[in-house]
């Protein structure tokens, strides 16, 4: 909760919020419950959300958010 999400598209950086099971999108009014769905809104195509928003890690860096799941279910 409360993670920053960040996603680079069309010479504009959109950027987000994780809160509770949703993503939230600046400039839009409703939560996404999927990275998807919120690249669907940003974009107006057919995309794999995973692969396109950033996570913004405790450190400050970066992680993209196919990675940050590949991760977290190697961990478990």
């Amino acid at each position: 909760h409360g993670t920053i999400c960040a996603f680079e598209y069309g010479g504009r950086t959109h950027t987000g919020r994780i809160e509770g099971r949703s993503l939230r999108v600046d400039g839009h009014d409703q939560p996404f419950t999927s990275f998807s769905a919120a690249s669907v809104a940003v974009t107006g195509t057919s995309r794999n959300g995973w692969r396109d928003w950033q996570l913004r890690a405790a450190d400050g860096s970066w992680v993209l958010a196919d990675d940050w799941r590949s991760r977290s279910t190697s961990d478990s």
